[in-house]
């Protein structure tokens, strides 16, 4: 299982895309900053990231 499931995301994408919705940022530019901060950022690094994006 991967800890995506675990969280309760059928995957890497779905997980993204409710980060998109929630903090209410652009889906492309939660793609970009994942990529630059890595999976291993996911849940930490990139939620983080997320609260300070501009509206």
């Amino acid at each position: 299982m991967s800890r995506y499931e675990t969280a309760h995301y059928s995957n890497r994408r779905e997980y993204l895309n409710w980060l998109a919705e929630v903090y209410g940022v652009d889906r492309a530019d939660v793609v970009l900053l994942s990529s630059i901060l890595g999976t291993d950022q996911d849940f930490d690094g990139l939620p983080a990231a997320l609260k300070g994006w501009p509206p």
